[in-house]
């Protein structure tokens, strides 16, 4: 039983680790600032899609986005899409140590795949969250939000599951 026990823990850590990645992605707290107006102060967030001022969100039109942005959410949604795959891959290796059909060749390659499919998914999202670090840091003035440290968790959970597949492979 123990065999087939780590598959399923790693498809379930990359699960989460793809879920805290996608809840990042998806909203609008990169990076947030607190304004002091005359008589009041005001809370603009945005994130890698929308912009909020005061609670009021809006899409960043593409026209508005520096290139460096653009990059950052294709790299971001790039990383999500092969997370996903490597938890499918991962997925598909425990379905098929209950089925008792894993057999050694495609058990290896699946789990290598799934290993490759994790590490590339990492490599993406860390390359968005430096972009992203790199370029608000030289504007000034932010502070970075939720949502950026849950796509930056999402990335380290995700390797975690990686290499527990890679684990999985030899167990």
């Amino acid at each position: 039983m123990a065999v087939k026990l780590v598959p399923l823990i790693a498809f379930c850590v990359l699960g989460l680790g793809v879920v805290l990645h996608i809840i990042g992605l998806s909203t609008p707290h990169w990076i947030t600032q607190t304004v002091d107006l005359d008589e009041e102060t005001v809370d603009v967030s945005a994130g890698l899609w929308q912009v909020c001022v005061g609670g009021l969100c809006n899409s960043i039109h593409e026209n508005a986005k520096h290139d460096w942005y653009r990059a950052c959410g294709a790299m971001a949604i790039i990383g999500m899409l092969s997370g996903m795959i490597s938890a499918l891959m991962v997925g598909v290796v425990f379905v098929m140590g209950l089925m008792n059909k894993d057999s050694g060749k495609t058990k290896k390659a699946t789990s290598i795949l799934s290993f490759l499919a994790a590490v590339f998914s990492v490599i993406m999202i860390l390359i968005c969250v430096i972009i992203f670090a790199v370029k608000t840091n030289q504007e000034g003035g932010y502070d970075f939000g939720y949502s950026f440290f849950l796509s930056t968790a999402g990335a380290v959970v995700i390797v975690i599951g990686g290499n527990l597949a890679l684990v999985g492979m030899f167990v």
